[in-house]
């Protein structure tokens, strides 16, 4: 009977190791694959059209002032810049101040900690926090799929079509609220589903 409970015993601990690994790799990929666009795609260009308002309405505001920024009193420059519509020049109707904090105050804080300790530019070390969000989403994914009693295998299978389309990549590399929406819902709906 000992042995018997000892062999299951280290069978699940070998189905353990195996499952690590094989989230290991999938995000060892998907670093990878995001730190290419991070370190890759300018700054000001069109590769992520809206990143600039959203760094400098938010997080650049939050690292320059030491506070949140107040819509309808900080963001009003925003809607007195002009943008083509199909009937001709307009007014902004919409200021990115109004997103939730959260995300941009974390931004803020990683910029600002690998601009001072790596000499990284506030604008590129912005988009690493949106790498960390997308860790953790790939994290929960993950874990929520073990859930289901799902192999490990089909698991980082499923994550790996999920977290590695280029889309995904895309909104983790780039300065904005999408990828930090993903991970807390993953972290929603994990909590939700134990």
């Amino acid at each position: 009977m000992e042995k018997l409970l000892h062999s299951t015993y280290l069978k699940k601990r070998v189905i353990e190791k195996k499952s690590i690994l094989m989230l290991l790799f999938v995000l060892c990929v998907f670093i990878i694959m995001c730190l290419f666009y991070i370190n890759t795609i300018p700054f000001y260009g069109n590769a992520f059209p809206d990143e600039r308002t959203h760094y400098e309405a938010n997080v650049k505001f939050i690292i320059d002032n030491h506070r949140l920024p107040v819509a309808g009193k900080d963001d009003i420059q925003y809607f007195k810049q002009l943008r083509d519509n199909t009937f001709g020049q307009v007014n902004s109707v919409y200021s990115y101040n109004i997103y939730p904090q959260f995300n941009y105050v974390i931004s803020a804080i990683v910029a600002k900690t690998l601009n001072v300790l790596l000499g990284i530019p506030l604008e590129i070390a912005s988009r690493y926090a949106s790498l960390l969000w997308g860790i953790i989403f790939v994290i929960f994914l993950y874990k929520l799929l073990g859930l289901f009693n799902i192999s490990y295998l089909t698991r980082g299978i499923i994550t790996a079509s999920i977290v590695w389309i280029p889309g995904i990549v895309h909104i983790a590399s780039y300065t904005s609220q999408d990828i930090h929406s993903l991970a807390i819902s993953s972290i929603l709906f994990y909590t939700f589903l134990k």
